[in-house]
């Protein structure tokens, strides 16, 4: 979240447990151009697999997968970071899924680690929150 705000780019962290079709919404309302994930979600007793072609794969899960399909705006690429605990195959197809690690070890090599933070006005967006509200809940 801190690298998002240094150069400037808006972003919206969103839990490993949220609907495939919230998310889809989330992408929609955006119109992200990005999506980063991990391979998979770690709770006390299982592995939650995010990606289809999960060696741990059950329908429920591989979230990601799904709300790229049924998102009406299609992110240009879905960046993995691989957990030990559930690496995955990654997609080459639209879009491309690329490995967290071997992008930044490119950027390494390359020498462009080094981003200056983006001045930005007060007003600009940071982030994007979405909040909830039970539907009984009378607006004031």
């Amino acid at each position: 979240m801190l690298a998002c705000a240094r150069i400037g780019a808006i972003h919206s962290v969103v839990l490993g447990g949220v609907a495939a079709a919230e998310l889809a919404k989330r992408i929609d309302d955006s119109n992200a151009k990005i999506v980063l994930a991990a391979s998979c979600g770690i709770e006390p007793n299982s592995v939650i697999p995010y990606k289809r072609n999960s060696p741990h794969f059950f329908e429920e899960a591989a979230i990601v997968d799904e709300v790229v399909q049924i998102s009406s705006h299609k992110p240009c690429s879905v960046i993995v970071f691989q957990r030990t605990q559930c690496a995955v195959n990654l997609h080459n197809t639209s879009p491309k899924d690329y490995d967290w690690k071997s992008l930044i070890d490119k950027v390494r090599r390359e020498g462009k680690d080094k981003v200056p933070c983006r001045e930005m006005k007060s007003t600009d967006v940071l982030y994007l929150l979405y909040t909830w509200k039970p539907k009984d809940t009378p607006s004031y």
